[in-house]
């Protein structure tokens, strides 16, 4: 139903035998739990009790992907640490049957990955934009463009890009419209698709 899947049935079904499993935790990088340490990672009526505390991917010895260093990640996929621009911080521990009224749904699930390291993935998405603003500010003097990262909500992670926690406290890239027109020059003359 959507790219990802298509790209495993292609190589599970379609050219089979002719693939390589990449480290989890470096490409496609989602800082999840690899090893069967607890629920929600794994039905323990599914996992043999030799196999708990060991690698979910069969192999004898696996990098934990909830503290891997941001330089040997090579992609990210901004799921289970929420995407950067639902402004999300909290994290929860409780199974979502488990949940309470009090308690949001789009909380970080802290039993599948480390908050922390969630907020480091999700600074680094808003360093970028961060960038890209200065850029076209320093290109075009345009000062509409500081008002899209002018708030103090958790700035340390959202780098000003959130109003408030969860997804209506997202600030979008503000700028005049002639500002965005001149975007490609920050890429060398080249056209954005």
């Amino acid at each position: 139903m959507a790219m990802q899947g298509l790209v495993a049935y292609y190589y599970d079904h379609v050219n089979t035998e002719n693939a390589v499993e990449l480290n989890q935790c470096r490409h496609n990088h989602m800082g999840m739990d690899t090893l069967y340490r607890h629920e929600p990672n794994y039905t323990p009526r599914y996992v043999k009790k030799e196999y708990l505390g060991g690698c979910r991917n069969s192999l004898k010895h696996c990098e934990d992907c909830m503290n891997t260093d941001f330089d040997k990640i090579y992609s990210v996929h901004y799921t289970l640490c929420r995407k950067p621009w639902q402004c999300i911080s909290r994290s929860n521990n409780k199974l979502p049957k488990d949940r309470g009224p009090q308690d949001s749904k789009y909380d970080i699930p802290s039993n599948t990955v480390s908050p922390p390291h969630c907020h480091e993935l999700v600074r680094h998405w808003h360093d970028l934009r961060l960038d890209f603003e200065n850029q076209l500010y320093s290109l075009t003097k345009d000062e509409s463009i500081l008002e899209g990262n002018s708030n103090d909500y958790k700035k340390d992670i959202f780098r000003g890009h959130c109003k408030a926690e969860g997804n209506s406290g997202y600030a979008l890239i503000s700028g005049k419209e002639e500002s965005f027109k001149r975007v490609t020059e920050l890429y060398d003359g080249s056209s954005l698709v």
